[in-house]
């Protein structure tokens, strides 16, 4: 709630509810709680992501990869993929991405100019799978896993660089 932001931040209620109104990244639930934040949610998605031993889930694949960094802490994602069904399982540190099952796992991105990005970021088993979805999908393409962990390392650099000095 507000009120409860309010209280930890030591903010007045006014002064809070002004500034996340102003956020773009913002999920509530039916009773405007807000229950999710820039891809971090406890809505369940496909997506999901234990860290510090509280499940969660990201609104997309390509969120548990930047996320663990933002949050200083080792996250453990599970998902599946969007062709197949095939568990896909990951750990990723703010430092490294430190395992990746099956290691021939991939990851759909879209053009940035595109709208809707969370629905076309998934995980696929292996490229073959992921080049068949993607040939379905215009302005979608495929990057290694390792390759969309440090695009997300310089995402969160561009848009974070305050929340980096010290990471």
């Amino acid at each position: 709630t507000i009120a409860r932001l309010s209280s930890h931040t030591q903010l007045s209620r006014e002064s809070v509810s002004a500034t996340v109104k102003q956020w773009p990244d913002v999920e509530y639930d039916s009773g405007r709680l807000i229950v999710g934040f820039l891809g971090l949610t406890i809505n369940t998605t496909p997506h999901k992501f234990i860290v510090n031993d509280r499940t969660l889930f990201t609104w997309c694949a390509w969120d548990s990869l930047f996320i663990p960094e933002l949050l200083n802490a080792t996250a453990s994602i599970t998902s599946h993929c969007a062709i197949s069904g095939e568990l896909i399982r990951l750990n990723t540190s703010p430092i490294q991405l430190e395992t990746v099952a099956p290691v021939t796992a991939m990851i759909s991105l879209l053009t940035p100019a595109m709208c809707q990005f969370c629905q076309y970021v998934n995980f696929f088993h292996s490229a073959e799978t992921g080049k068949e979805w993607v040939q379905q999908h215009p302005g979608a393409f495929l990057l290694s896993i390792d390759d969309a962990y440090h695009l997300g390392k310089t995402f969160n650099r561009a848009r974070y660089p305050e929340l980096m000095v010290n990471i």
